[in-house]
């Protein structure tokens, strides 16, 4: 009976460390807030990593798809892999259910707070994520607007991975229709960040959207370590 006691008591210890040790490599706080929203960081390293991936989430509030299923892909995959993974996360307050004015406001929360962040640190990749509806886009993809060398050539190893995601290329003569491109994924990718864009269809599950996420995760990982 003693040896059962002396079990549970450390069945017990295991889970509650498991489910400690995390927060004790994970720090989150809000980094700046306006009229129109906030911005939250979260850094999680549980392997004090040499490489960093950075997501952004959150820029276009009415795409929820690409928020919290791949915040919760970002927190699976840190706890599982060396490498230090950093969100940052957009939460719109001011008319974020307006299409337009919605995603000015986030556009603008990334590019006032998130961006002059960024450039004081090194990171070996940047994903800005959203979502589309169906007809519009190329089913899961990545982008490079900025068709610099370091996204391209890391877009160009996940089209040709086994992963099954697709790579919109953007004519370098074409003028930019996105404001989020200018404002966002272009100044990023010319200070020198392999930045992409990533896209998922809306009418997809949110156990899918973490799941592909983690997929590109996986294969971005692998790229800056080779």
């Amino acid at each position: 009976m003693r040896n059962i006691g002396k079990l549970f008591v450390t069945i017990m210890m295991i889970a509650l460390m498991a489910m400690v040790i995390p927060y004790l490599f994970t720090t989150s706080e809000n980094i700046a807030s306006d009229d129109t929203g906030y911005v939250t960081k979260t850094v999680m390293d549980m392997y004090y990593a040499d490489k960093t991936i950075i997501i952004i989430t959150g820029i276009h509030p009415r795409e929820p798809l690409a928020i919290n299923p791949e915040i919760e892909s970002f927190k699976q995959f840190a706890l599982t892999h060396r490498v230090k993974m950093i969100n940052y996360n957009v939460t719109v307050t001011q008319d974020k259910e307006d299409f337009k004015k919605g995603r000015y406001n986030g556009e603008h929360l990334v590019a006032n707070y998130v961006l002059p962040d960024i450039y004081k640190l090194k990171a070996d990749a940047i994903i800005i994520s959203h979502s589309h509806e169906p007809g519009y886009g190329e089913g899961f993809y990545v982008a490079t607007p900025a068709m610099d060398e370091a996204s391209v050539i890391m877009a160009e190893k996940i089209n040709s991975s086994n992963i099954d995601f697709n790579y919109f290329r953007t004519p370098t003569n074409e003028t930019y229709k996105s404001s989020s491109i200018e404002l966002v994924s272009k100044p990023l990718a010319d200070s020198g960040y392999p930045t992409l864009v990533y896209e998922i269809p809306e009418n997809i599950t949110e156990e899918e959207s973490t799941d592909r996420t983690l997929d590109l995760l996986n294969e971005v990982n692998h790229i800056i370590n080779t």
